[in-house]
C-alpha cells in the first residue's frame, strides 16, 4: 500500500520527468545465465519437511556489455548469501540487466525498451519471462521537482498467471547463454532496431504466449495474422508489378455493371485495391519453402495439407464459410496446430536474430520442449 501511495503521489511528476538509467530483473534469468545445476535446500517446520527451497547458484560474477548507440546495455550478475539462515552461508545469483543512456528519454521509452527486452529474453529462453523489479533513475526538469522525487524509483511486479511460477532449467532452454554469449551484442541490437513495421508481428506473437487466453481459436487467429504480417514486412508479395495491376485495377473498377448499389460498389473498390497482395494461402506455403527441408520438417512432414488446414481454419473461424467447414481444423486438434504455427514464427524470429538454420534445427531438436505433442501422429500433415 505505502508503495502504491508513493507511486500515486509521484504521478503528478511523469510528465517532466525524464530517466537516465533503468536496471530489471527478470523471471528465470538466473536460470538462463548458470550452467550449474540448481541446489536444493529441504524447508523444515518444527522438524517436518514441508517443501524445497530452489536456488540458482554460480561461482563466478559476469558482465557483458552491449553498446547500443548512446545506450549501454549490461548484463551482469551479484552473488549473495541466503537469507533464511544468517548461520548458513550459500552463494545465490541474482542478474539484472542495466541500461544507461546518455540522452535522457520519457518513461514510454524505458518501458518499451523493458517489454520488449523481456520478450527478446522468453525467446531466447523458450519460456515466458516478467520483469520482477525495474529501478529507474530520474533526471528532473527543475529544482522543485528533484527536491520531490527519490534519486531512485522502484517499480515491483508479479506475474498474472500462475503456470509462470515453474522454473525451467538452464539445459531445456533452446539457446545456451554461454554458447551464445558473443552473439548477444548483434542479437539485442537487432531486436531493438527492428523496423515499426514489425512491431505487430512481435505484439501479435508474445500476445498470444503472454496473455493467457486460452482460446485455442483465438491463439489461431492471432498466429494465423502474426505469419501473414510477417511474410508482408520481410518479404512482400505481390502477383504483378504496381503499375501494371494499376491499369488493371481501372478496368476491372470501370467494368462492373452501372446497376450495382454503391455501397456493395465501394465494398468491391477496397477490395480490389488490394487484389494485387499475396493470399495467405501463398505467403504461408512461401514461408514453408524458405527453410531447409529438415527444419521445415519439425513442423510439418507433408506441406500442402497442412497450408490447406491453416488456411481454411483461419476462413472458417473468420467468415464462417461452408466451403472452408469441411478442411478447417476444430477441437483439441487447432491445440496441435496452434504449436507449429507457434514453433514456424519462432524459427522466422531466431533466423531474424542471426541463427543459421542448422543451428535452429540443433536448439529445437535437442531440447525438445518446442517440438508438437502430436509430431509422430501420422494423421495429422
Amino acid at each position: 500500500l505505502e508503495h502504491h501511495i508513493r507511486l500515486t503521489y509521484l504521478s503528478k511528476f511523469w510528465g517532466s520527468l525524464q530517466f537516465t538509467r533503468c536496471q530489471i530483473s527478470y523471471d528465470h534469468i538466473e536460470e538462463w545465465t548458470s550452467p550449474k545445476p540448481f541446489k536444493l535446500d529441504t524447508v523444515l517446520e518444527d522438524g517436518k519437511l514441508i517443501g524445497f527451497d530452489v536456488k540458482v547458484v554460480t561461482d563466478e560474477v559476469f558482465r557483458v556489455d552491449l553498446v547500443l548507440t548512446d545506450v549501454v546495455l549490461s548484463l551482469s550478475n551479484r552473488i549473495g548469501s541466503s537469507d533464511r539462515d544468517p548461520t548458513k552461508f550459500v552463494l545465490t545469483n541474482e542478474v539484472f540487466v542495466k541500461m544507461d543512456s546518455s540522452n535522457p528519454r520519457e518513461l514510454e521509452v524505458f518501458q518499451h525498451w523493458v517489454s520488449d527486452l523481456g520478450r527478446l529474453i522468453g525467446l531466447l529462453m523458450g519460456d515466458i519471462t516478467w520483469p520482477r523489479k525495474v529501478h529507474l533513475t530520474p533526471l528532473a526538469a527543475d529544482d522543485e521537482v528533484r527536491e520531490e522525487v527519490p534519486s531512485t524509483i522502484s517499480l515491483f511486479f508479479r506475474p498474472v498467471l500462475a503456470s509462470d511460477t515453474r522454473r525451467p532449467h538452464h539445459h531445456e532452454m533452446p539457446v545456451v547463454f554461454e554458447k551464445f554469449v558473443s552473439k548477444l551484442p548483434s542479437i539485442v541490437d537487432h531486436w531493438l532496431s527492428h523496423d515499426p513495421r514489425f512491431q505487430p508481428v512481435k505484439d501479435l506473437f508474445f500476445y498470444t504466449l503472454y496473455s493467457g487466453d486460452n482460446s485455442p481459436t483465438n491463439r489461431l487467429l492471432n498466429l494465423a495474422h502474426a505469419l501473414e504480417a510477417y511474410h508482408r514486412y520481410r518479404i512482400g508479395g505481390q502477383y504483378v508489378d504496381k503499375d501494371i495491376y494499376e491499369s488493371f485495377r481501372e478496368e476491372i473498377i470501370s467494368s462492373l455493371p452501372s446497376s450495382i448499389p454503391s455501397d456493395l460498389r465501394d465494398a468491391l473498390k477496397g477490395r480490389i485495391k488490394y487484389g494485387n497482395q499475396f493470399s495467405f494461402r501463398k505467403r504461408l506455403g512461401s514461408l514453408l519453402s524458405s527453410l531447409e527441408p529438415k527444419l521445415r520438417r519439425l513442423v510439418t512432414t507433408n506441406e500442402e495439407p497442412f497450408v490447406k488446414a491453416v488456411v481454411a481454419s483461419r476462413n472458417y473461424n473468420v467468415h464462417f464459410d461452408e466451403e472452408d467447414e469441411a478442411l478447417a481444423v476444430k477441437g483439441a486438434d487447432i491445440l496441435f496446430l496452434n504449436q507449429r504455427l507457434e514453433l514456424l514464427l519462432r524459427i522466422f524470429f531466431m533466423r531474424d536474430l542471426g541463427f543459421n538454420d542448422s543451428e535452429i534445427h540443433e536448439m529445437i531438436v535437442d531440447k525438445g520442449r518446442l517440438l508438437p505433442w502430436n509430431r509422430h501422429d501420422e494423421r495429422y500433415p
